[in-house]
């Protein structure tokens, strides 16, 4: 039996926390042709991988110490956490969820590429923005890879906590 999570007295509204951010939800695709962009399993949410894309294309391509700065590379990590969001917000219709549980960041970059954790903080950054230190701390890990979809510098997927309906 799960026992009802208490909310603390700093409840961050998340949409309002967005457009004091500047920052607004885009319509994301919710399924693939083999998979779903979400999951469901009792109150988690996972989430498949998502990229930096805007509804112009990719932010930046390329590796991080090639071609993409650390920066870059944070902006990146922001911009496909606003897109995991969407989805969760497609997802659900509401980004009111309990916390956020686990972040899991991919960076394509060099062997010498050392910042990795410089470009998973735009992603823990926003997260926090947005919810608050506490429905927002989560449990996270950020990886090197050779390659990413679409030569994106960044992926991700998240797992978060949602309210008992």
């Amino acid at each position: 039996m799960m026992l009802p999570i208490q909310a603390p007295d700093d409840v961050f509204d998340p949409y309002e926390r967005l457009a004091t951010l500047g920052l607004k939800l885009e319509t994301r695709k919710t399924r693939g042709d083999w998979f779903s962009f979400t999951r469901r399993s009792g109150d988690l949410l996972f989430t498949s991988g998502q990229i930096a894309n805007t509804a112009e294309g990719p932010l930046y391509r390329g590796h991080l110490g090639r071609e993409v700065t650390a920066q870059q590379g944070n902006e990146c990590a922001r911009l496909t956490m606003l897109n995991v969001l969407s989805l969760v917000h497609q997802s659900t219709g509401d980004l009111r969820l309990w916390r956020a549980f686990k972040i899991s960041v991919q960076v394509s970059c060099t062997p010498d590429f050392a910042d990795v954790g410089e470009v998973v903080n735009g992603a823990s950054q926003l997260l926090l923005d947005v919810f608050g230190p506490h429905f927002g701390a989560h449990a996270r890990i950020g990886m090197s890879n050779v390659a990413l979809a679409g030569g994106s510098p960044v992926e991700m997927e998240a797992i978060f906590q949602l309210r008992s309906s």
